[in-house]
């Protein structure tokens, strides 16, 4: 059987997370695509980049609960979905592939026939709890594509999913997954400073409220010209009886 473009692209970006070759055919088959040759230290992430991971560290992430630590990766896992949403008692089984800009749905484990992409971007509903389902998902498809469901075996793999769906939001709004130390950058400013030299913290806010006094000019009415007075317009005086006055003719 051959992929058309669109399959044969999310089969690449799903299934072979480790081909490290260039890929220029678009008809590749399931077992093709096993026999491609693998490195080890390389893989490819979800856009496709080839990249280099740390010990311990994974792309392709298939056993709950899952924890998503990088934009990059790829949640995989079987599945039920409702083919027809007028009748939630009806299920079917599927493939599922989760990343932060696509939600897949695959009839088999193998991707040769995909049921439904969603491009996360094109959606402003938020991924949620259907309603009257015990523990389904749904994905609401936006403008190109058709809604669809992922019903879990439990609450808390419909949590865990969840999570995944709002961490992979969170990267496409360009949030970092990596965590900061607080108390290390605590001591990184108080020690540091300014050119590397230790600064009072109660210094540093004292100069700071200078320079903000200096800036912030404060502007009071009577610097300015009053309709209805005596005065000149565009006399700078400290209140409407100390503007200048013209001289009356006698």
């Amino acid at each position: 059987m051959k992929f058309n473009k669109l399959t044969i692209i999310i089969v690449i970006v799903t299934l072979s997370a480790c081909n490290t070759k260039i890929l220029t055919k678009h008809d590749y088959t399931t077992e093709e695509l096993k026999k491609i040759e693998v490195s080890p230290e390389k893989t490819l992430n979800s856009i496709g980049q080839k990249i280099t991971l740390s010990k311990g560290k994974e792309i392709m992430l298939n056993k709950f609960p899952f924890q998503v630590t990088r934009c990059d990766q790829i949640v995989t896992f079987k599945a039920k979905y409702i083919p027809d949403m007028g009748e939630y008692r009806h299920r079917e089984e599927g493939w599922f592939t989760l990343t932060a800009h696509y939600s897949n749905l695959f009839k088999t484990e193998t991707a040769e026939q995909l049921l439904r992409s969603v491009l996360m971007a094109d959606t402003n509903v938020a991924p949620s709890h259907l309603r009257g389902t015990g523990s389904c998902i749904l994905i609401t498809a936006g403008f190109s594509e058709k809604d669809f469901t992922i019903c879990l075996n439990d609450k808390n793999e419909e949590a865990n999913i969840l999570q995944v769906l709002n961490t992979f939001f969170g990267c496409r709004g360009g949030q970092s997954l990596k965590t900061i130390d607080k108390l290390a950058l605590t001591k990184e400013i108080i020690n540091c400073g300014k050119g590397g030299r230790f600064i009072d913290p109660r210094i540093l806010l004292r100069r700071l409220k200078k320079k903000k006094n200096k800036q912030e000019a404060i502007v009071k009415s009577r610097d300015f010209f009053h309709p209805g007075s005596d005065g000149v317009p565009g006399v700078p005086g400290t209140g409407n009886r100390d503007i200048y006055q013209a001289p009356r003719a006698k």
